[in-house]
């Protein structure tokens, strides 16, 4: 079953294969960079970008399939020995390769070798790693990995064990990732299809149902989210507990800090997706106007390129972050800074025809705007400034802290420089939260805002710690303050949040997923139909067919041999053999509190009719027909299986297709 100990551990392990061969291993055969603690996070911004781009141009030519993928990819890390300056280089790769080959061949004793001393390296590598650790490292460990681990909980509890995808939005980003890997764009309107391409990329690469791709990407992205803000954090103060400071404050903070918000966590969403690469783009951006290094600046246009591709409103927000870093440069008037403004010009522009281009494509496509994004993007509501919380005073201390920090600082301004940029993106931060939605009265602005400053407000957070004990000369005291106000902060967050899993709304009963699951492993591809309601669609597309109850009643006569139409004198030679017939007893409803009732009461009261009208259809079935197979039953939840008789011509088309 979905939640079943050796499920998880099976599932986990085809993830865990996928992540680590699409975003660790793959990323060092693509890119050369300089050795530095930057790196691993460089990789990754850029081969997202790269993942997006190659989607694109295969889906478009008809191509989006693994081989292609593994093509593409080995043509592009071997583009340093196609050059046709590189003939030595290629004769080195290809006499390795052949030496490899016939050392392979001899009994396997090289290969056994090379194992062997490849294992004494990474022996040697983690005892000498554990020997150089102080107590201090061990400490900051141990302390790291109690703050991910329990925001690791948080959001995956539920998505491991209840197999229903999470909100409403979830069946639209399980339905758009299908129909990528089905080398379709934009099938509902034209939307940012990025995040639905890596999450095609998982599943190609991961081998296991969507439903698992779907339920597990979203909460590890929201663990991602934490990473990156604990990285950019201790990126910019050069302290990790800086960073841990921050990544309690947003991987615990729980409605306290996120609100309504908190659930999005553990849901799968795009603009969840796109805020992982925000802050790291926004790093890479200011450490290339204090320093010049090209690779920064193509990183951080990499970052904020990928939000493009995935969430417009976030790329709006990177955008924000990018001029802020520009602006600073500015401000500082020195020749080196004014030089640099150019090439970041260049990149915003590169970044703005990256958020344009699926809507220039879709075009082409002849596709229109997704309708509800465009609605919900130009509606207009009475908003007032927010009221502030504890959250947001201790933001704004520390952003004092910070700026108290840098006046009384005696260095140079350009070697203070990182700390004015975090400064005016802070401050922009919460201008944009307090002010932003009660001025615009835009509805997007209003929902949005509180996202993005719930993002900064632990970086602020852990940025005033930073410099409140940057004056101690002593490192144990400053290790003991940081340790002790961290631990503070997470207990205080464990007590107000119980480290309660976050449990977002469903759609629908939980053993109604489970049992897809069971009938796509039983029953072979494009075999099977499920008639249930609209929920089954997203779940059934590209792995069998799916009907909905209400067609089914419409069209089926229950009087007449199994999925008969009404006066037809024989079955529906278009239905597959095997039908699942999902009966619920009772109909599921998310909870009258949840807003989303008040839009789904109605439906909720067709479903019940509906349900009425299959009891009376299974009566006048079981007259006709004798008593159908029940494939699943529980309290409220029936499911029954019709099998239809197929015909010699139909077997024989099955062979040897319609002639």
């Amino acid at each position: 079953m979905y939640g079943s100990f050796w499920n998880i551990v099976y599932v986990f392990l085809h993830m865990a294969f996928a992540i680590l061969l699409l975003m660790v291993w793959v990323p060092r055969l693509l890119f050369s960079l300089k050795e530095s603690v930057e790196r691993p996070m460089a990789y990754l911004l850029r081969v997202v970008f790269f993942y997006i781009v190659l989607a694109y141009a295969l889906v478009l030519t008809q191509l989006f399939e693994v081989m292609a993928i593994l093509g593409v990819i080995l043509l592009y890390a071997s583009r340093g020995y196609l050059k046709k300056t590189a003939q030595a280089a290629r004769n080195n790769l290809f006499t390795m390769i052949g030496l490899m080959f016939y050392e392979a061949l001899d009994t396997g004793s090289q290969l056994k070798k090379f194992g062997k001393d490849l294992g004494k390296k990474a022996r040697a590598r983690l005892r000498l790693a554990f020997q150089n650790k102080g107590f201090g490292s061990w400490l900051f460990a141990g302390a790291f990995a109690t703050v991910f681990l329990s925001s690791a909980f948080v959001r995956l509890r539920y998505a491991v064990l209840d197999a229903a995808p999470s909100m409403s939005d979830g069946y639209v980003t399980l339905a758009w990732m299908k129909y990528i890997e089905q080398r379709v764009l934009f099938h509902d309107g034209i939307y940012p299809q990025g995040f639905h391409m890596i999450l095609a990329y998982l599943h190609k690469f991961a081998a296991v149902d969507q439903i698992y791709i779907l339920n597990w990407t979203g909460p590890f992205v929201g663990v991602m989210i934490t990473y990156s803000v604990y990285w950019t954090t201790a990126r910019w103060t050069k302290n990790r507990w800086a960073g841990l400071l921050a990544a309690v404050a947003f991987g615990i903070g729980g409605t306290s800090l996120h609100g309504a918000d908190w659930a999005r966590q553990a849901s799968t969403n795009s603009q969840e997706f796109a805020l992982v690469f925000l802050l790291p783009s926004l790093y890479f951006f200011a450490k290339y106007m204090m320093e010049g290094e090209r690779e920064d600046l193509l990183t951080g246009g990499a970052g904020l390129s990928i939000t493009g591709f995935v969430h417009t409103l976030v790329f709006a927000y990177g955008g924000m972050g990018l001029a802020v870093a520009m602006f600073g440069g500015l401000l500082m008037r020195a020749r080196p800074y004014l030089k640099r403004l150019w090439p970041m010009t260049i990149v915003g522009v590169v970044s703005i025809v990256c958020a344009v281009a699926p809507f220039g494509i879709g075009k082409l496509l002849g596709r229109e705007v997704h309708s509800s994004s465009e609605d919900f993007l130009l509606e207009r509501v009475q908003v007032s400034p927010p009221d502030l919380r504890i959250w947001d005073y201790m933001a704004l201390a520390g952003l004092a802290v910070l700026t108290l920090a840098w006046l009384l600082r005696r260095k140079p301004f350009r070697e203070k420089g990182m700390d004015f940029i975090a400064i005016l993106f802070l401050a922009a931060s919460f201008v944009m939260y307090y002010w932003a939605p009660t001025i615009t009265q835009s509805l997007v602005l209003a929902s949005r805002v509180n996202i993005f400053w719930a993002l900064t407000l632990p970086i602020a957070i852990g940025m005033g710690v930073h410099h409140l004990v940057a004056w101690l000369r002593w490192n144990p005291v400053r290790t003991t303050i940081q340790a002790v106000s961290a631990a503070a902060l997470f207990s205080n967050c464990v007590v107000t949040t119980h480290l309660e899993a976050i449990h977002p709304y469903k759609m629908e009963w939980k053993e109604g997923v489970e049992q897809y699951l069971q009938i796509s492993q039983e029953y072979r591809p494009k075999t099977w139909m499920i008639v249930s309601q609209s929920e089954g669609y997203s779940l059934v597309l590209g792995n069998g067919y799916h009907l909905y109850l209400e067609d089914f009643l419409k069209n089926y006569d229950p009087a007449l041999p199994p999925l008969t139409h009404f006066g037809w004198t024989g079955p529906d030679p278009a239905i597959p053999p095997d039908v699942f017939l999902y009966h619920e007893k009772q109909v599921f409803e998310v909870d009258k509190s949840n807003s989303v009732y008040t839009l789904l009461a109605e439906k909720y009261a067709q479903r019940k009719e509906q349900n009425q009208q299959l009891d009376a259809w299974m009566k006048t079935y079981e007259a006709a027909n004798g008593k159908p197979d029940v494939f699943y039953e529980d309290d409220h939840l029936v499911i029954y299986h019709l099998h239809k008789q197929e015909t010699e011509e139909e077997k024989q088309q099955k062979v040897w297709g319609k002639s």
